[in-house]
C-alpha cells in the first residue's frame, strides 16, 4: 500500500510499470468504490468525474493488459459515457486526449472477444479525433485480419455442417 512517504499516485504507477496488474487494480477497485461511495459523494471537488474517470480508464489498463476483456469493456464504457457529456467535458483539461486512449482500449477488448462492427466503430471515432494515430491504424489492420480469419473459421464450419 502507499506509504507517507509515496504519493498514491506514484505508488500505483510503479505497480504498473511493473507488471503487478492485479495488485494495482484492486487498490484503484478500492479506490473507486470510495469515490463512489456516498462519504464522499457529499465532499465532491469540481474534478470528482475526472478523477473517477482517471481510475477507471486506469483499471481498464490492466484488465487489459491481464486480457481481462468484459472488465475493459465495462469500465470504458463508463468513462465514454462521462467524457461525451458535454457538461462534464468541459471540465476535463485534457478530455480529448482521455477520450481517445479510452475508445482505443475498448476497440482492442472488442477486437479480442471478436466483436468486430463496434470495434470498427470505436476505431473510425478515434480516427475522426486524430487521424494520425499510429497504435489505432495497427489495430485496424489487426481487425481486418481477425475479422478475415473469423469469416474464414465460419464458412469452413458451415461447409462441415453440410457434408
Amino acid at each position: 500500500a502507499p506509504t507517507t512517504l509515496e504519493p498514491p499516485k506514484q505508488w500505483y504507477q510503479r505497480r504498473v510499470r511493473g507488471k503487478e496488474f492485479m495488485l494495482a487494480a484492486e487498490k484503484y477497485s478500492l479506490a473507486l468504490k470510495l469515490l463512489i461511495s456516498d462519504g464522499c459523494r457529499g465532499k465532491a471537488e469540481d474534478n470528482h468525474e475526472e478523477r473517477i474517470s482517471l481510475i477507471r480508464m486506469n483499471l481498464a489498463l490492466c484488465f487489459m493488459k491481464l486480457n481481462a476483456y468484459d472488465g475493459v469493456i465495462y469500465h470504458t464504457d463508463s468513462v465514454v459515457k462521462c467524457l461525451e457529456e458535454p457538461e462534464i467535458a468541459v471540465k476535463i483539461p485534457k478530455c480529448q486526449n482521455h477520450l481517445i486512449k479510452t475508445l482505443y482500449r475498448r476497440a482492442w477488448a472488442l477486437c479480442h472477444i471478436n466483436e468486430f462492427e463496434r470495434c470498427k466503430k470505436d476505431i473510425g471515432r478515434i480516427l475522426e479525433l486524430d487521424p494520425e494515430n499510429v497504435e489505432t491504424t495497427k489495430l485496424l489492420s489487426m481487425v481486418e485480419v481477425r475479422v478475415k480469419q473469423n469469416d474464414r473459421m465460419m464458412s469452413n464450419n458451415l461447409r462441415s455442417m453440410f457434408r
